[in-house]
């Protein structure tokens, strides 16, 4: 599972990623007490049963907090937790949260395309190692131009713009982390995010190898032993991200 879910700062703090700020800054402030009394605290949105319990410290808090600082930011993370913004999606919600029906909760999401069911699904998707799922939702969610504008409006605000490509980048250099570019890509049809996924398919591998060839110049000529390491070091990086 992608730790940008299981770590999200929105799940720290105990709220869904379109919650007000005055709903953050209450559940901040009712943490704090409770840590500071040694008393743990749960929120419905911490969806326990599926994941490990929140890391929450005076020092996690103030991390999640800075984390969705800045408009940029809030939207990566808000694109990696759950939305609860209309009936549909609370009556989805309770089926994860009490019942810990996910199948369920997709079911429900699916009856209508909206910015947060779309999250939704993606998420449950991507818990489920569902990748051609998450990314079939998340496509929509990103080319759509309506369902675009909704996701900025309901996270930021409506003065708050980033490009549809970056949206889609944004979701890709996070799906790389856990899924190959190679395996990737059998799922991506829109063709400019096919490109940026090659293009990272070949950034990553010879950062690697010029990595390696740099610690290879250092080693003094002389030192023969030193060499081979460092020729067997580059061949292995070399053959790994083939």
């Amino acid at each position: 599972m992608l730790d940008i879910i299981r770590k999200n700062p929105f799940r720290i703090l105990g709220v869904y990623s379109n919650s007000k700020q005055t709903d953050i800054v209450r559940n901040i402030r009712k943490i704090t007490a409770y840590l500071n009394v040694g008393k743990e605290i749960e929120f419905p949105s911490d969806i326990s049963g599926l994941f490990s319990e929140p890391d929450r410290t005076i020092e996690s808090l103030q991390q999640a907090q800075a984390a969705i600082n800045l408009p940029n930011d809030k939207i990566r993370y808000a694109l990696f937790w759950f939305c609860n913004a209309d009936p549909i999606d609370q009556t989805g919600l309770n089926n994860i949260i009490v019942a810990r029906d996910l199948g369920k909760a997709y079911e429900i999401f699916a009856k209508k395309d909206t910015y947060s069911s779309l999250i939704n699904r993606a998420i449950i998707s991507l818990i489920e190692n569902d990748f051609p799922s998450a990314i079939a939702a998340y496509s929509t969610l990103i080319h759509n131009e309506l369902f675009r504008t909704n996701l900025l409006t309901n996270i930021c605000d409506d003065t708050f713009y980033i490009s549809e490509e970056d949206l889609s980048h944004t979701i890709i250099d996070e799906l790389i982390r856990v899924v190959k570019p190679k395996d990737l890509i059998q799922h991506i049809n829109n063709e400019i995010d096919r490109t940026y996924i090659k293009q990272k398919a070949i950034e990553e591998p010879l950062t690697l190898i010029n990595r390696e060839i740099e610690k290879a110049k250092k080693v003094s000529p002389t030192d023969a032993p030193a060499s081979l390491r460092a020729g067997r070091a580059l061949i292995k990086v070399a053959q790994s991200t083939l």
